[in-house]
């Protein structure tokens, strides 16, 4: 039922994500 809204709340979690670790001044943790 609410499959199409988890897929796009992954989608926005891991842009945010990617986001974070550009801002983040120290090396991403790999």
């Amino acid at each position: 039922m609410f499959k199409g809204s988890s897929s796009l709340f992954w989608i926005l979690f891991f842009n945010l994500s990617l986001v974070l670790v550009c801002l983040s001044p120290a090396d991403p943790p790999v």
